[in-house]
């Protein structure tokens, strides 16, 4: 079950500047302008219906012969409902009843719907609707959705049929990230790099075809469920080596030429004021376009927030100014000083000093990812040395210990290089020891995953299979609601608490468990639970909350089917710290040489310890915990990476010195955001 979120209404905002009437005039729905009074130049806003569900039926903007379930279109698609619509076209979610998969349908408003247009701009736009299907259709990316068929349903009323991708785009991915802290917030961001990068190789693509986007920004990319990312919304699409002005300022030599080819002879530009490029606000656009909107992608993805904010006559007056465009790294200190300086140069106001395509900023953006040197970063000496030190730290060291015999002279030649042999000797040896403990980390955290996420995915499962029986039993019968959760506690007698919450969060059933005390059964009130709040149990795993007797639980849940009073959803309450040690200790090899481990939520919260004093304590908040450079070091690293291996010290007993521990970790996936990270560690003495 998915945690619901809160989202915003789409910036689906695409800017005219007009001088005439021109297609902008019927391409749009809704219109308005941004400043009325400000002579015969206006900035004009329309906002377009997006996403990629259905809209209800309750939506205005459709006939609602349209929208019935199975509505006959073509001999080969039905219509299920509608996606978007704008002034001219519209896209409707079509099913294809020759091959049976759910389509994407584009396709020309008609006279009455496409209020305003005369039969000529009817030719032009269907004109324009045919060089946007055969732009489309030269595009044969993974990245870029594919158009499956074209045609004309009615006289005058053309369609094409696309891939219908099911995902989020990626603003929706970025700000469901916005309700975590700052640094949590800023982790889950970076795990979208990837997916920017996948746009910038699609873009890349339709670059060597010499056809610019002209309309990049995060609410026309979309992540699929299954990880891929693809860019949609090619209607401005231009075929930079054709004699053509696809929706943009046209040439002065060209407008008053009738045979120059030309669709439309007008002054006019279109793109989203926060994406476009400065000289896309003065009607150029070419390849440098694209790169600075992939800029301002990577610039959201990186802080959180667009490059410019305000209103729209604001936005464009930050845009064109001569101030250079913000720096990511300013916005946010975490943002890697090199990660910055892609950013900046991809969204420098100067095209000429930007990357001079998107395959340029894809290449830099691997090499970033894969470690290697950029070259729109200056790098220090130092930087680079450090770079050099951290790559070749085995053959610094066997230098250092043969210039070390070397001056020493000819007197104690000898006894240095055994010197010199013994310490190699040594760190050899502790190198190897280092390394087994690295290994072992690594394995004992894996197994530990392996078992904690098989036992959770055994009590879901039978969970459901109780729920189930629960939808199915005599509601007057409290003996047949009593037994399932007997019998489910039998099977996990280390789980605190068995009840029945009903729709509107009360508890009518309760079956505490062996280890729960007679007065804390007395004390569970279940006529008022004050630890069911409004959020708390919104996912099959909940996070683990104090239930306000300094004990922390982890909620699951399962919901009840049925229509009548017993529906609603069985909950479990088990003490995370009793129901993984016993995980824990099953999946930790025995040997004179024992692995511990810790395990916390991924906001920082310590869910199990070796050391019951630091359960419940917060890696990120806690003082003692930061008193620890290497340990917070090590925290940002678990926070940012799925799995690895590394290291800490911890201050010994009675402050003798320092512990350090060889330490790996692994991470357990809920429900969509919630993470917990195992945390498998060796001591050893280093010095």
């Amino acid at each position: 079950m998915s945690r619901p979120r809160t989202r915003k209404a789409p910036d689906h905002t695409r800017l005219t500047l007009s001088r005439n009437r021109t297609s902008s005039d019927f391409r749009n729905g809704q219109r308005g302008d941004a400043n009325p009074g400000a002579g015969p130049t206006r900035y004009r806003a329309s906002h377009r219906t997006g996403g990629n569900r259905p809209v209800s039926q309750g939506n205005p903007g459709y006939s609602k012969p349209d929208y019935e379930l199975g509505m006959h279109y073509t001999e080969k698609f039905s219509v299920r409902g509608m996606i978007g619509q704008g002034g001219t076209s519209r896209v409707l979610l079509g099913f294809d009843k020759l091959i049976g998969r759910e389509v994407a349908i584009k396709e020309l408003l008609d006279g009455e719907m496409a209020a305003g247009t005369d039969d000529s701009f009817s030719i032009e736009l269907n004109e324009r609707f045919e060089r946007e299907i055969a732009i489309t259709g030269q595009l044969e990316h993974p990245g870029i959705v594919p158009v499956y068929e074209a045609g004309y349903r009615n006289p005058g009323v053309g369609y094409y049929a696309m891939k219908y991708v099911r995902g989020r785009t990626l603003k929706e991915a970025v700000e469901t990230c916005q309700s975590l802290s700052l640094e949590l917030s800023f982790a889950h961001r970076m795990k979208l790099l990837d997916n920017v990068i996948d746009v910038c190789d699609a873009i890349a693509y339709a670059h060597s075809k010499n056809i610019i986007h002209r309309d990049i920004k995060p609410e026309n990319i979309v992540i699929g469920r299954f990880g891929e990312t693809v860019v949609i919304d090619w209607g401005l699409a231009k075929a930079l080596d054709r004699d053509e002005t696809l929706y943009g300022a046209s040439s002065p030599d060209k407008q008053n030429d009738p045979a120059s080819g030309e669709l439309t002879q007008v002054d006019s530009i279109f793109g989203t004021p926060r994406y476009m490029a400065p000289e896309q606000a003065g009607g150029q656009t070419g390849k440098f376009s694209d790169v600075y909107s992939l800029g301002a992608v990577l610039f959201y993805v990186l802080t959180g927030k667009p490059v410019y904010s305000g209103t729209l006559n604001e936005v464009i007056a930050q845009l064109t100014s001569d101030a250079p465009s913000p720096s990511p790294q300013r916005i946010l200190p975490f943002v890697t000083a090199e990660l910055s300086a892609i950013c900046e140069k991809a969204m420098l106001k100067d095209p000429a000093e930007r990357f001079s395509d998107a395959r340029e900023l894809a290449e830099q953006l691997h090499a970033y990812r894969d470690g290697r040197l950029i070259s729109a970063y200056v790098y220090s000496r130092g930087e680079l040395f450090r770079r050099f030190v951290s790559r070749n730290k085995a053959w610094i060291l066997a230098v250092a210990i043969v210039m070390i015999a070397v001056l020493g002279g000819a007197a104690a030649s000898m006894k240095y290089a055994i010197e010199a042999h013994e310490s190699r000797a040594r760190a050899d040896a502790a190198l190897v020891d280092v390394t087994a403990l690295s290994q072992m980390s690594i394995r004992h955290s894996q197994e530990i995953t392996e078992v904690v996420e098989r036992r959770l995915n055994e009590l879901s499962a039978d969970m459901d299979d109780t729920a189930k029986a629960l939808g199915r039993s005599d509601a007057g019968n409290d003996r047949n609601i009593q037994i399932p959760l007997w019998e489910l506690h039998s099977r996990y007698p280390n789980i605190d608490h068995f009840l029945i919450v009903d729709e509107k969060g009360a508890v009518t059933e309760y079956s505490p468990g062996k280890r729960v005390q007679s007065d804390e059964q007395r004390a569970f009130d279940t006529n008022n639970p004050r630890w069911i709040q409004p959020g708390v149990l919104t996912s099959k795993f909940g996070r683990v909350f104090d239930r306000g007797d300094n004990e922390l639980y982890l909620p699951v849940q399962s919901p009840i089917p049925g229509s009548d009073a017993r529906a609603g959803r069985l909950v479990a309450l088990l003490k995370p710290t009793e129901f993984l040690s016993d995980l824990i200790f099953a999946a930790t090899p025995s040997g004179k040489v024992r692995p511990q481990a810790w395990l916390m939520q991924d906001d920082g919260l310590i869910l199990y310890d070796n050391d019951p004093k630091r359960v419940g304590a917060n890696l990120y908040t806690d003082l003692e915990m930061r008193g620890s450079p290497t340990l917070q070091a090590l925290a940002i690293r678990v926070k940012t990476e799925e799995t690895g291996i590394g290291y800490y010290a911890l201050p010994g007993e009675n402050h003798t010195g320092e512990v350090d521990k060889v330490t790996a970790w692994d991470t357990i996936g809920l429900d969509n955001d919630l993470e917990w990270k195992i945390i498998s560690y060796f001591e050893y003495q280093s010095h």
